[in-house]
């Protein structure tokens, strides 16, 4: 895809009729394409911003979708600025909470492996955390690896400062 071409994608954003972003489009359809283009337009592009009525972001849908290269190319081209806790407005779910029910193993992983990830940042509006959700033992698995990685970071700070 050329960048004239996503330039008028991304022009899509605050689309009264459909009420998606052109990166929720690239990552509903598994579009890894133009989610890359889309991430190299500078601040044009939000990575967070929420479908009005699920509360979905672009990430949330690829995750829903089992789009496993739509996660990847969003969380990768979108490093620093994708929020991985931001919650949907049905039941407070982040894209963790969904891969982690669903028993997506390999989104599973793409998320607890990112240094940003935190198992037990947010609980659903049920007080849930993705570790309460796993449907399978691997998904169990990169869950806890993230949450100790998470605790090693953190006894690390407390022992430099």
């Amino acid at each position: 895809m050329d960048i004239a071409l996503a330039s008028e994608l991304s022009s899509l954003v605050d689309d009264p009729v459909y009420k998606m972003t052109a990166l929720y489009t690239a990552a509903f359809m598994d579009d890894i394409e133009t989610i890359e283009v889309l991430s190299t337009l500078g601040g044009g592009v939000n990575p967070n911003v929420q479908q009005e009525e699920s509360g979905f972001t672009a990430l949330h849908i690829a995750v829903a979708r089992k789009n496993v290269r739509s996660v990847f190319a969003l969380v990768n081209c979108f490093r620093g600025k994708i929020d991985l806790h931001r919650q949907d407005f049905i039941r407070g779910e982040s894209p963790l909470h969904i891969s982690s029910r669903q028993g997506y193993v390999e989104i599973t992983s793409i998320l607890c492996q990112e240094e940003s990830c935190d198992p037990l940042k947010v609980a659903n509006f049920g007080g849930k955390y993705p570790l309460d959700l796993v449907a399978n033992h691997q998904c169990f698995q990169y869950i806890k690896a993230a949450i100790e990685r998470n605790s090693l970071l953190n006894q690390i700070k407390e022992l430099s400062s």
